[in-house]
């Protein structure tokens, strides 16, 4: 089959399109595509951000109160929440003071972007 008429598990069609957004895309890209896209590509992108923001979140509370390692990734409120179109602001932010960010796996970039906005003392 030529990679044309290939399509990707989520129906996507390479040739008709920006790519969907896949682990290893760098945060530059799927920025890009979130603001280059139409409104139900940005609204597919914020979900894919907020999933990510949740298992980061997720991530840091298991390591926190289940492995109390004493350590975690980032010290954000208790009470805090972000949705998809916060967590790319946070993003933005944080790649404003980081450009280095912008080039890494957006899922890192979701990180850093904790990271940055709640530093652990």
């Amino acid at each position: 089959m030529r990679h044309d008429e290939t399509l990707y598990n989520d129906g996507h069609n390479p040739t008709k399109g920006p790519p969907a957004a896949r682990s290893e895309t760098p945060a530059r890209e799927l920025l890009e595509m979130c603001d280059q896209g139409n409104a139900s590509m940005r609204e597919k992108l914020e979900r894919i951000v907020d999933g990510n923001a949740n298992g980061v979140s997720w991530m840091n509370a298991y390591l926190d109160e289940y492995r109390s390692a004493g350590q975690q990734i980032n010290c954000s409120p208790d009470d805090f929440t972000v949705d998809g179109p916060e967590m790319l602001r946070m993003m933005r932010v944080a790649i404003e003071h980081h450009p280095r960010y912008a080039d890494l796996p957006y899922g890192a970039t979701i990180m850093f972007a904790y990271i940055h906005h709640f530093p652990c003392p």
